[in-house]
Parts: C-alpha cells; sequence; structure tokens
C-alpha cells in the first residue's frame, strides 16, 4: 500500500547559479517554467548548473500557478527574482507558463553529485521527474 510519502511527486529543476543562490537566499520565491508538469509537484530539488553543476538542496512547492506570461510578471515581478527584460525574453514565444511558488527551502550541506541518482545520467535540460526513493536517498546521506 502506498504512504503519503510514496506519493509525492517531486521534480529535479535545472537552475542557473544566480537564481538558485536568490532561491536559498530567500529572496526568489517563485520559479517560472515555459513547460506545464504533470500532475501536482511537491518538491523540486534543485540542481544548478555549470559551474557548480551538483544538487544544492531542494524547496517545497506551495502552488503551481498557470497563466500568460503578462498575468505572470504581473502576479510575481516583486517575488520572482529576474529582471523583466530577463524574464520576457525567457517566455518570449510562450502563449502561457508556470509560476511554482516557493514553500520551505533547505540547502545540503555538502553539494550532491548528480550521479547518486540512478536513472539521471546527464542534466535535464528544464527538468525531469525523480521517484521519492532517489529523493529519500538523496535526503538519507546526511546531507540535508
Amino acid at each position: 500500500m502506498a504512504t503519503k510519502s510514496d506519493s509525492r511527486k517531486i521534480a529535479l529543476l535545472a537552475i542557473q547559479p544566480r537564481y538558485a543562490d536568490a532561491i536559498f537566499k530567500g529572496k526568489k520565491k517563485v520559479e517560472f517554467r515555459k513547460t506545464r508538469f504533470r500532475g501536482d509537484i511537491t518538491h523540486v530539488l534543485v540542481y544548478v548548473t555549470a559551474p557548480v553543476s551538483r544538487i544544492l538542496g531542494y524547496f517545497e512547492v506551495e502552488n503551481i500557478i498557470e497563466a500568460n506570461p503578462p498575468k505572470l510578471w504581473k502576479m510575481f515581478a516583486p517575488v520572482g527574482g529576474i529582471l523583466k527584460d530577463d524574464f520576457l525574453t525567457y517566455f518570449s514565444e510562450c502563449e502561457s507558463g508556470m509560476a511554482l511558488e516557493i514553500g520551505k527551502v533547505a540547502s545540503f550541506k555538502r553539494p550532491v553529485p548528480l550521479g547518486i541518482l540512478e536513472k539521471i545520467k546527464v542534466p535535464p535540460q528544464s527538468f525531469c521527474y525523480i521517484s521519492p526513493g532517489e529523493f529519500r536517498k538523496i535526503l538519507r546521506r546526511k546531507c540535508a
């Protein structure tokens, strides 16, 4: 029988260092994405792109909002942690986008190499899903 923790949906997101830093410092309260997630995401593992190239922590997802980019900007500009020009460039060819509202944030004491995940061999272009078991494996490494 599946437990509540087994039903969680976890995404591994590739995030640029400047945005990841803002998330872990509590300055960025929303992560924007062009691609729709299947189902509800409860947690996001933060894979920081080069030159870091490691998983530095995770955050809980409070809510996922889908809307057109102008509406997303209007709703989240003060907490989005991104300049308007960068936001507009990112969503330049999109009719809709996603905003993941960031809840509790946890950074790991030691960065986690991607190789710990059995089924993920290369960094995700944007994001990929991982199993609750893989998430627990990272948390058990005593890095949280």
